[in-house]
């Protein structure tokens, strides 16, 4: 019974440690994580479709996307080089964070301008002026910071918003 017992209890033990393993190749809850090839192809294909891209647009538009994501990925992993935490024994204070993150967004932003004015040589006045319209619909970032909107609400709130307010219970 007692071999019985540990058997059982390895194999529940093995089951346990898949199932913890099976989310890493899916990043998210979303589904798989897109790699930046498979972005650039998807974000060039949607433009081709509503800026009616020429061949030679096409080339150039790809070639403008993958460079411009190549460019924001290194910024990220540079970004990530310094220690933001005590993890390496030095305390970074909220001023020296916030410096870093508008130092990020500095960069960020005139790679962003780079891109924008290559683009603009790129197409035609017109075209442009599509260009511009979809990037004025295209959604600016998560509204809940890295974990996505709600991520407060992980507490026994759940789904339901902020909590009433004082003059609720008038």
């Amino acid at each position: 019974m007692k071999k019985f017992g540990l058997i059982l209890l390895a194999f529940v033990a093995m089951v346990a440690g898949v199932a913890a393993q099976d989310r890493g190749d899916r990043g998210n809850r979303r589904g798989p994580r897109m790699n930046r090839a498979t972005i650039v192809e998807r974000m060039t294909a949607r433009q081709v479709e509503r800026l009616s891209l020429n061949e030679e647009q096409t080339a150039r538009m790809k070639e403008l996307n993958a460079e411009y994501f190549a460019q924001l990925e290194q910024l990220m992993r540079a970004g990530g080089s310094e220690p933001t935490d005590s993890v390496a024994g030095k305390k970074v204070t909220k001023e020296e964070r916030k410096a870093q993150r508008e130092a990020m967004e500095e960069k960020t932003k005139a790679v962003r301008a780079d891109y924008l004015a290559k683009v603009k040589e790129v197409l035609t006045p017109e075209q442009y002026a599509e260009f511009e319209k979809m990037e004025k619909e295209r959604p600016q970032g998560r509204p809940g910071g890295r974990r996505g909107p709600g991520s407060r609400d992980r507490g026994g709130n759940r789904g339901f918003g902020n909590p009433p307010s004082d003059d609720f219970m008038e």
